[in-house]
């Protein structure tokens, strides 16, 4: 089989690495090793299951292995800081991280199977801020986020979503050297000016094979004009590679908001990409002033439903004060535009997190995906990590998954959700690794909740040193949430620092939203099972969104739940079977 992924060929059968048309040259072992990387990709691969592969019956160090791995690196040019082919899984293993095209030797004669490498691809940079105020940067992020979205509904042409290319925002990279992080065939990079009620676009396609300008155009509009300048560039790019819009994508934008009220949304997308407290209220000011000056603006309400969701999943407000805002701004969203896919996710969200109604759940998210040719990213993915999971449906989802990955690499929510899928299969190893690697690469509160989850993984499995330092990872990222300081005082406990842990637990408010699961997971971690089944049933009562991730999916080592005599009223409670 010949593998094919940046600028390189990997031919197994005859043994030969290859940039371009020059062999690269690797010892026999080093070989070895890219070519299991590549086999088992994306999964992580263990340091014993690779020394037992590699050596057999010899035995080595893991020091043999670093030498290897470095030997790999240097020949791809890879960074270990910065992997673009071979990611280090800390205190684990090593995976694949580029995105491959598969030619089997079978296929020339027709049979097997191929991917075509031929396939064109995009990466569409944030554009420059050249204006004389540095706050229009939200203006040239979302120009470009706008024109990301409108080439997502072009069939056959693969666009790399908004996290994974906006990585490079200010790092001043060359631009072939992240096309092949990237892996596409294509950048797109552009600059924006603002003055007054004019506005100048630059933009430029570029090929990634020599940095050579594919097309190239420069627009001196007025500001009304915005939305024709993103038509005009997308349209060109479409013309240039030689792909046509699908016609759910061409009609996407059913609507033209006032340029004042799309000034205001570009502004709360911006602050929705930040997400931190102080943007989340930011955002929603910002929206609430796009809805006022413009009442028929879809877009705005639905946005508004995902903010609040997210206020609910992030534990930043109780669910029944927040959830219901959510309903009422995506319903206001639906009225106007009866088929948004952002609209119908938010509902399918909420019935599945909030109303555990599993059948309208399944129906929301099959409108949520049923408008354009390629769904949104966030739909699919909230799709499996909302309802999938917990639906006893997670292996629906693995596929789409790993092809996210390739779409989003550096996105941490396709990792944990990939990981949560995972879990719910029973593939417990492949699922903590990908755990671990949203705690690489994700800096906010998923992080935070990736190290609380492995930490209960590891009690699960009785590694109490394991389980401890992960708690306290996820405490020092989030020392306000209730389920972190459950989960680092239950531990802390379990270890014997009985003192710390009870001053620790102390500050949780049996009553106070969050506090429940939090007291769940502290009686978990001390074996006090019926005591944590107690506090879960209050924890349903809040519908605390960890719930189903705990009792459905077996998060956090939950699956000891299902032993308890109370199991199935707690089931009952969810409408799923025990």
């Amino acid at each position: 089989m010949t593998t094919t992924f940046g600028p390189f060929t990997l031919d197994d059968a005859a043994r030969q690495l290859c940039r371009g048309a020059e062999p690269i040259h690797l010892s026999p072992k080093a070989f070895d090793l890219l070519t299991l990387l590549v086999q088992r990709r994306p999964g992580a691969i263990s340091k014993s299951d690779i020394l037992d592969t590699l050596w057999r019956d010899t035995f080595v160090t893991e020091g043999n292995l670093a030498v290897l791995v470095k030997e790999i690196r240097d020949a791809l040019g890879d960074d270990a800081q910065r992997p673009a082919y071979i990611r280090t899984v800390q205190r684990f293993g090593y995976a694949f991280a580029a995105t491959v095209a598969e030619r089997h030797a079978s296929a020339a004669a027709g049979v097997g199977s191929a991917v075509d490498a031929t396939r064109p691809s995009i990466a569409v940079l944030p554009f420059a801020n050249m204006s004389a105020d540095p706050a229009n940067e939200y203006f040239s992020d979302g120009l470009a986020e706008e024109i990301l979205n409108e080439l997502t509904h072009v069939p056959g042409l693969r666009v790399i979503a908004r996290t994974s290319a906006f990585a490079f925002k200010g790092k001043h990279d060359d631009i072939r050297r992240i096309a092949e992080a990237l892996d596409v065939t294509h950048v797109l990079e552009g600059s924006v000016r603002k003055s007054g009620n004019r506005i100048r676009v630059t933009a430029q396609l570029i090929a990634a094979r020599d940095g050579s300008h594919v097309w190239a155009e420069r627009y001196d509009r007025e500001l009304a004009d915005v939305f024709a300048i993103q038509d005009d560039i997308s349209g060109a790019i479409g013309s240039a590679l030689r792909v046509t819009f699908s016609a759910s994508g061409s009609a996407r934008r059913r609507y033209t908001p006032s340029l004042p009220a799309y000034d205001a949304y570009l502004k709360a997308r911006y602050d929705y990409a930040r997400a931190t407290h102080e943007s989340a209220d930011h955002q929603q000011q910002c929206l609430e002033d796009a809805i006022t000056i413009d009442p028929k603006f879809a877009l705005a309400y639905a946005q508004l439903g995902i903010l609040y969701f997210a206020r609910y999943r992030w534990g930043l407000q109780a669910a029944h004060d927040v959830v219901p805002l959510a309903r009422t701004h995506a319903n206001a969203a639906l009225e106007l535009d009866p088929s948004l896919p952002e609209a119908h996710n938010v509902l399918g969200c909420l019935a599945a997190m909030y109303d555990y109604d599993w059948v309208e759940a399944d129906r929301r998210f099959r409108l949520a995906v049923a408008r354009d040719v390629v769904p949104p990213l966030q739909v699919r993915i909230e799709r499996a990590n909302f309802f999938l999971a917990h639906a006893g449906r997670a292996d629906e989802a693995i596929d789409d998954l790993q092809h996210a990955l390739t779409e989003d690499p550096v996105n941490g929510f396709t990792r944990w959700t990939l990981a949560v899928c995972l879990r719910a299969l029973g593939r417990d190893a492949e699922a903590d690794a990908r755990y671990e690697e949203v705690l690489q690469l994700d800096g906010g509160i998923r992080s935070t909740y990736a190290a609380i989850v492995l930490s209960g993984n590891h009690l699960e499995r009785g590694s109490i040193a394991d389980a401890l330092r992960f708690a306290e990872i996820g405490y020092t990222r989030a020392p306000w949430h209730p389920v972190a300081i459950g989960q680092f005082a239950g531990m802390l406990a379990r270890a014997g620092r009985v003192q710390e842990a009870g001053a620790l637990i102390a500050q949780l408010q049996p009553t106070a939203f969050g506090a429940p699961f939090g007291l769940a997971m502290y009686a978990l971690a001390a074996g006090d099972l019926e005591r944590a089944t107690q506090w879960l049933e209050k924890a349903i009562d809040q519908r605390d969104i960890w719930v189903p991730f705990l009792l459905r999916v077996g998060n956090v080592g939950g699956r000891v739940i299902w032993t308890s005599p109370r199991w199935p009223h707690l089931a009952k409670l969810m409408n799923v079977e025990s």
